[in-house]
């Protein structure tokens, strides 16, 4: 997963009659900050591309002008040439990384935030069976997970989940015909295998 993080930036030019070397070069710096504790990301990758349009019919698209790494502690600069106008769009790549959007205007200084991706295991047991009707069912995630059927429901499912978050969710046990919601959360710190368990 190549998680990515766009900036729109618009930087206009300077008087065109002042001389190139009468002026400083533009940048573009900030940290790349992981969500949920602001930890710098040391040597994610800032991709810095310029937008170039298209003819009447469009068919424009994105140039790389720049690539970097950001330092040990997740800084990153860009030097622009003020004498251009720029539309630019600025992505952060980290593996294991989701992208999250900002917005930077002229010289401000901006910092990014990569939101870490993290995982979310729901171990399921059917505790006390009543006949091979019984159903179990889990909602609340983005990616939706099956419904279970039967006596013998001993089974753990996976989903993935923003890490350094509070997930809540609803799950649904149906037996005899009675069905009944409950409603749980449990924190996902970044990167790791979160286990929940729920017997029923």
């Amino acid at each position: 997963m190549k998680p990515t993080l766009i900036i729109i930036i618009a930087l206009f030019a300077l008087i065109t009659g002042c001389k190139k070397t009468d002026v400083n070069p533009s940048q573009v710096s900030g940290q790349v900050l992981e969500y949920g504790n602001n930890k710098p990301i040391p040597y994610a990758y800032v991709h810095l591309l310029k937008f170039v349009s298209g003819d009447i019919l469009g068919g424009g698209g994105y140039n790389t002008i720049k690539t970097i790494q950001t330092d040990s502690i997740g800084s990153y600069t860009f030097d622009l040439d003020p004498h251009q106008i720029y539309y630019i769009e600025a992505q952060a790549l980290k593996d294991y990384y989701i992208p999250d959007d900002a917005t930077l205007v002229n010289n401000e200084r901006i910092n990014l935030t990569l939101i870490p991706s993290s995982t979310f295991a729901a171990h399921i047991v059917n505790a006390h069976p009543f006949n091979n009707e019984d159903k179990f069912a889990i909602t609340g995630f983005t990616y939706v997970l099956p419904t279970l059927i039967g006596r013998q429901v001993d089974t753990t499912v996976y989903t993935g989940v923003y890490g350094n978050t509070m997930h809540s969710f609803y799950y649904y046990v149906e037996k005899n015909g009675i069905e009944v919601q409950y409603r749980d959360s449990i924190y996902c710190p970044a990167h790791k295998t979160t286990v929940f368990e729920i017997r029923y």
